[in-house]
Order: structure tokens, then sequence, then C-alpha cells
């Protein structure tokens, strides 16, 4: 769930997207990504999914994120904005820009925003990150 206006996200990044430094270290979380067209990184990562042995992923869920990581450590001529995933529990992850304002909540879990997102305007509160996390439990 985005947390703030996407074009704080977006910015003029040629690519964007989160580093998941809590559930899968050195992995890019796919989930939410964004590339301006033609940008030859989603190329690259195509091509290396389309080609991607099946025992290899069945063996790895997370390979193709860990090659994303990798293909990103190259050097791109693009502006490339990578964020953070700082803080996870059992249910949801948080992601934060550049700033430390928390950009997007992942309920990876349930896959289901809770009811109670609706009724609060969790970007405005200033606790911690992580007293944060929590109220999105």
């Amino acid at each position: 769930m985005i947390q703030t206006n996407i074009n704080n996200i977006i910015n003029d990044y040629d690519f964007f997207s989160v580093e998941s430094t809590h559930y899968c270290p050195l992995c890019i979380f796919q989930g939410f990504l964004g590339a301006k067209a033609n940008n030859q990184i989603i190329y690259e990562a195509l091509v290396n999914l389309y080609n991607m042995d099946i025992n290899v992923l069945n063996n790895d869920y997370l390979i193709v994120c860990k090659n994303l990581y990798k293909i990103l450590k190259k050097q791109w001529n693009y502006k490339i904005a990578i964020y953070k995933e700082i803080y996870g529990s059992n249910k949801v992850a948080i992601t934060i820009n550049y700033k430390n304002e928390i950009i997007l909540a992942h309920y990876f879990a349930t896959k289901k925003v809770p009811y109670e997102y609706f009724n609060k305007n969790h970007i405005t509160e200033t606790k911690s990150h992580r007293d944060l996390a929590i109220k999105f439990l």
C-alpha cells in the first residue's frame, strides 16, 4: 500500500524499486518497481527470467529477486532509486525513502490492507518507524 503521493516515489528516476533488506538481503522486491520506457535494466531482467532454468527457480524461490539485485549493481547511465525495507514483522514490511519517510506498507502475509488503515492517516504520525509498523499489524 502506497503511503505517500506516487510522485514523491517516482520523482525523476529512470528506475525505482525496493531492496528487501529485512526478509531477503541482497534482493530487489519485484512487487513494486517502475522504469521509463525502453529501460535496459528491465530488458536485462526479463532476458534473465525468460532464460532461467525452471529447476533453478523451483529450488530458489527468490532467485529472480537476487538476480535483479546483481543486475542493478552494474554501471548504468540511469538515475536509479532503490528504497529500503527497514522493518518487518510476520504480517507487514515497511519501506522508507531517502528522507527517512515511510512510503510503502507491504501486507505480504494476508495480501489484504487492514480495515483500520482506512480509518487513520498513518503517514502524519510522528512515532518511530518500528512503532508505526506495529500499528499496521
